[in-house]
């Protein structure tokens, strides 16, 4: 797949994070950025900027430092990577950390939770707080993706065998969506379906948000599996219906934004899997061991 020009600024906004620091990485104004990306956007020409050398090279010098950024990560965090779609993406730190002392952990907690122990204890040594990576993924600046880029980075994700599940996230007109899902639940309904405690807990939720007078909000899909053995066509069919039938409706305005966000599992189940096997069967020799020695005894 042949990137763009707008194709690799989307690209280098997904590290870069704003129109601003994506600007300054290539080169340029971000009123340029701004302009190369909208009109991709709405499907106008940009081949007004893509005769100019200056941009051109300058886009493609923050290509190549954005892409080595993404590669580095994925490869420190155990992600798959893409050179052709270099999406930044990165594992997400749990709330808990570990306060090490001497390269010893001492304690365990929320950072807040932590510094009140250091306060509290004045525990000695060289200390420092380590953050803990989690399982999940996050792709968190994806709103100036062509839709095709979007589905060939979903695709290489799933077939990497890596990602258990997906959702994908929107920023909504809060009150649209709710009308939009109210009507979506009562047509469930209908058709015989029951509401789950998790479908009650996070309406309620929305509720109290309209309550507030919350008109923007992120919103998630329901997860769609990952595994590697699906057809990629129905895993995006999946992901992009959601999007569709649920976020579009109320994405437009100003504040709004579609599919920007993306959250990813990563499957332990096989290293889980894997594991308990090795243990099984070391503990399995471990014991005819201990049998043979007499020395196990029973109660």
């Amino acid at each position: 797949m042949s990137l763009s020009l707008a194709d690799k600024l989307a690209l280098i906004y997904t590290s870069a994070g704003s129109l601003r620091k994506t600007a300054a990485l290539a080169g340029m104004s971000h009123q340029q950025v701004g302009r190369i990306l909208h009109k991709a956007m709405l499907g106008e020409s940009t081949a007004y900027y893509e005769r100019k050398l200056e941009i051109t090279e300058g886009v493609e010098v923050a290509f190549e430092i954005h892409k080595d950024l993404a590669r580095g990560v994925a490869r420190r965090h155990g992600l798959p990577f893409d050179g052709s779609i270099p999406v930044y993406a990165e594992r997400l730190e749990l709330k808990i950390a570990n306060l090490e002392a001497d390269g010893k952990v001492i304690a365990r907690g929320t950072r807040d939770e932590l510094y009140q122990y250091i306060r509290e204890n004045d525990p000695p040594g060289k200390l420092v707080i380590k953050r803990q990576l989690g399982d999940r993924v996050g792709a968190f600046h994806l709103h100036w993706l062509s839709d095709q880029l979007r589905d060939k980075w979903v695709t290489s994700s799933q077939k990497s065998g890596k990602y258990y599940q997906a959702s994908a996230g929107s920023l909504v007109n809060l009150p649209k969506y709710m009308k939009a899902a109210e009507q979506r639940i009562r047509s469930f309904m209908n058709r015989g379906g029951i509401k789950t405690e998790q479908m009650i807990r996070a309406k309620e939720q929305l509720r109290n948000l309209v309550k507030d007078h919350v008109d923007i909000q992120r919103v998630f899909t329901t997860y769609t599996s990952m595994d590697p053995e699906f057809p990629s066509s129905l895993v995006l069919n999946d992901i992009n219906s959601k999007l569709q039938d649920r976020h579009a409706p109320a994405v437009g305005e100003q504040g709004t934004s579609l599919a920007d966000q993306m959250l990813l599992q990563l499957d332990t189940r096989k290293i889980s899997h894997a594991k308990q096997s090795r243990f099984a069967k070391h503990g399995k020799t471990r014991g005819n061991k201990a049998r043979n020695r007499g020395s196990v005894r029973s109660k």
